[in-house]
């Protein structure tokens, strides 16, 4: 009896662990290209998000994003929700001049996840930054893993593995890392989109509510001093 309960236990940790490779080798096929996997984005934003009203009203504030977008995917969507609350501005990396970040209180980077990783744009970025002492800062993203197969927990474990390279520069620039946010995103790269995609509807209300959160808990948390009305 004890032996059959030792290979039932066994067969169990074999299935598992197929199921988890299966997981893994189906995320690396979704995220094995330079193009977003979660938005679609193969070039970054050139105008920011919001509309002229909001965007003169957020020039006041000392919170900037900067992130790899297609409009309407589902990195703009968080990063509009991010942004909102705080009152950021939005800016693409080559929008960007290194030099003038020192202007900023809190600062935003994102994207979607690039073979395990943030966009190769948002790292270069974060290769050239100069030496700053202690510059607040979150990092953000989406990702294509399917969810429904990975489970949310999973896709939050692997957002923050994903997030390694970004902060890891980030930090070597002298950026202290206030809060990091990810969830899934809607994926449609390469043969997905063969059968519409995975991960349809995400970001979903749940998620965007979760951003909005995040924000809230760095806008009480980081004080974003207001520029001269």
């Amino acid at each position: 009896m004890l032996l059959l309960r030792a290979r039932d236990r066994s067969a169990r940790r074999r299935r598992r662990g197929a199921a988890l490779a299966m997981i893994a080798a189906l995320a690396m096929a979704c995220t094995s290209t330079r193009t977003d996997t979660v938005s679609g984005a193969t070039t970054t934003i050139t105008e920011p998000l919001a509309d002229p009203t909001a965007e003169a009203a957020a020039a006041k504030s000392k919170a900037l994003i900067i992130a790899v977008l297609a409009p309407k995917g589902s990195t703009a969507k968080v990063a509009d929700a991010i942004a909102t609350v705080l009152g950021a501005v939005i800016r693409s990396p080559e929008q960007v001049k290194p030099a003038t970040l020192e202007g900023y209180d809190l600062i935003g980077f994102g994207s979607g996840i690039f073979d395990a990783k943030h966009h190769e744009a948002l790292l270069r970025l974060a290769d050239s930054l100069p030496r700053t002492a202690d510059r607040k800062a979150f990092i953000f993203s989406t990702n294509g893993m399917p969810v429904a197969i990975a489970g949310e927990e999973m896709v939050a474990e692997n957002s923050r593995i994903s997030h390694a390279e970004l902060r890891r520069r980030l930090v070597l620039a002298g950026y202290r890392i206030v809060g990091e946010f990810g969830c899934a995103g809607f994926n449609d790269n390469s043969f997905l989109k063969l059968f519409g995609g995975i991960n349809k509807g995400r970001p979903d209300a749940k998620d965007m509510e979760r951003a909005r959160a995040f924000a809230l808990g760095l806008k009480e948390s980081v004080d974003i001093q207001r520029g001269n009305e």
